[in-house]
């Protein structure tokens, strides 16, 4: 029997291994850009999860003929529905990646009866292009995210829209994080929905927020804004 489904609002950003630094030296007047940007490159076995957590998941997955692989497991509840007498319902959320390269704004969801696969939503889409070569400097990513960051707003049902300022991060460092999107994502597009392109997840260094995507293949940006429930 299906029941209601707690669904994870864990966002694009994932445990990373820095591999490329500039020189990180932060300005403190906060007014001159410091040219400070990392690249980062996931990996899908990072996880923030406990052993404990990653063994159980493991187990229900093992037992019902699942792969783990390219799945980075983020959430694990045990049971949604602790203490209420009915069958133990286990979810399990993963970021999925492909290629090697994480897709970002979904997750993967899978809920277990009793330790019995009962329903799975997930991405189907696939990447334009197999390429995962980068084709944009770290230095034109720095330069699009203080371009498109004021694109980011906030939304929240309690506040007005906050619109951040190009000049709040102009002293800041950043990370700069490739992967796909689906292309209904993208300013102008007119690929269907299903298809996966490529692109760079732009942030401050240490937050997930304001975000700023920019296309691999042609260097067209733009901010990611932020609904809050």
């Amino acid at each position: 029997m299906k029941r209601g489904y707690v669904f994870s609002t864990a966002a694009l950003f994932f445990v990373a291994l820095i591999i490329q630094t500039t020189s990180c030296s932060k300005s403190g007047s906060g007014t001159s850009d410091n040219a400070c940007i990392e690249r980062v490159i996931p990996q899908y076995t990072q996880t923030a999860l406990t052993s404990g957590q990653i063994d159980s998941i493991k187990t229900l997955f093992g037992k019902n003929n699942m792969s783990t692989n390219q799945l980075q497991f983020i959430e694990y509840i045990p049971d949604i529905y602790t203490d209420t007498g009915m069958t133990p319902q286990a979810q399990v959320t993963a970021n999925l990646f492909l290629n090697g390269l994480p897709v970002f704004n979904y997750n993967e969801v899978f809920v277990f009866n009793g330790g019995v696969f009962d329903t799975a939503y997930l991405y189907t889409g696939t990447p334009l292009t197999n390429d995962t070569t980068g084709h944009q400097t770290l230095a034109y990513l720095r330069s699009s995210f203080l371009k498109h960051v004021s694109e980011s707003v906030t939304y929240s049902p309690i506040s007005k829209p906050f619109v951040p300022s190009p000049n709040s991060y102009t002293g800041s460092c950043m990370v700069a994080t490739m992967g796909y999107v689906d292309a209904v994502y993208a300013p102008g597009n007119t690929i269907p929905w299903g298809t996966l392109i490529k692109v760079w997840a732009v942030t401050p260094l240490n937050s997930g927020y304001p975000c700023v995507y920019v296309r691999d293949d042609n260097g067209v940006g733009w901010g990611v804004p932020l609904i809050i429930p």
